[in-house]
């Protein structure tokens, strides 16, 4: 599953655009900064460098997505 994801990060991001109504500007600016780590179950896992990444998790917490540490 890590993979087909992988592959996809392209679609994946239009699919936050068009689907969860995110602008570009936020996805490039804080989503294109995840990586994703593993999919356990139907539960994907991203980290982000936390200097880059700390408003684009503050903006994903705000959306209601789980975030752990």
């Amino acid at each position: 599953m890590k993979a087909i994801i992988n592959d996809n990060w392209e679609n994946v991001m239009l699919l936050f655009e068009t689907q969860y109504d995110i602008s570009d500007i936020i996805v490039k600016t804080w989503i294109e900064t995840l990586t994703l780590d593993r999919v356990e179950d139907k539960t994907a896992y991203f980290y982000v460098d936390e200097k880059k990444g700390t408003h684009g998790v503050e903006y994903l917490r705000n959306k209601g997505y789980q975030m752990q540490k």
